[in-house]
């Protein structure tokens, strides 16, 4: 069960508003029916200028609408009846307008997508920036440690000279105070002395 035998269909609909109060439909319309294969059928309608439509229908589709029409018989006689049906003088082309209600929410959905945009751009903002100034905080914390712990700086300024005679100025006189030779010979002479000696005088 397919479309092989199903030949190209052309003819202008009427044109019809589903409100009667409606503005009247633009200019003429021209709709081509046809089977690009055995599995749907493609059916394209245009004005020419600058509205075009198209709509397919599958072969499982046009068997749920011989249900609804309830079309008895084969196949082959629901395709004939369709093909009578297209080729009539009573194929429409229907508008519809957009509801006052329907306009107001995609109108309210487009502000809601729009104000969730911002809200997210906003988040995104205020993480690049605290993510910067953690940064920022981070690279001056580091500078200032490695400036107080840098041990060659530290053994430079601790090693100096100047630093040594500041910390230890007493063992430094002591290191250069020198002994006169007068006393250091009694010393060595207390040293010597006989303790036996001065008993017996």
């Amino acid at each position: 069960m397919g479309l092989e035998e199903f030949e190209p269909i052309f003819g202008e609909p009427k044109l019809e508003w589903v409100n009667p109060k409606d503005p009247s439909p633009p200019g003429r319309f021209l709709f081509h029916v046809h089977s690009p294969d055995s599995s749907y059928l493609a059916i394209h309608v245009t004005d020419f200028l600058s509205n075009t439509w198209e709509a397919k229908r599958t072969v499982s589709q046009l068997e749920d609408m011989r249900d609804d029409i309830g079309i008895g018989g084969s196949w082959s006689d629901f395709i004939d009846y369709l093909t009578a049906s297209i080729k009539s003088e009573d194929v429409k082309l229907v508008f519809q307008t957009n509801s006052h209600s329907d306009e107001q929410e995609r109108s309210c959905l487009l502000t809601k997508v729009i104000s969730a945009e911002k809200e997210k751009n906003e988040k995104i903002e205020s993480q690049l920036e605290q993510h910067s100034k953690r940064q920022k905080s981070q690279n001056m914390n580091s500078s200032e440690m490695s400036d107080v712990s840098d041990p060659s700086m530290n053994n430079g300024l601790l090693n100096s000279p100047d630093k040594q005679s500041a910390r230890d100025p007493v063992s430094s006189k002591v290191a250069n105070r020198v002994i006169p030779a007068h006393r250091r010979a009694k010393v060595r002479g207390a040293i010597l002395l006989d303790t036996e000696d001065d008993k017996h005088n």
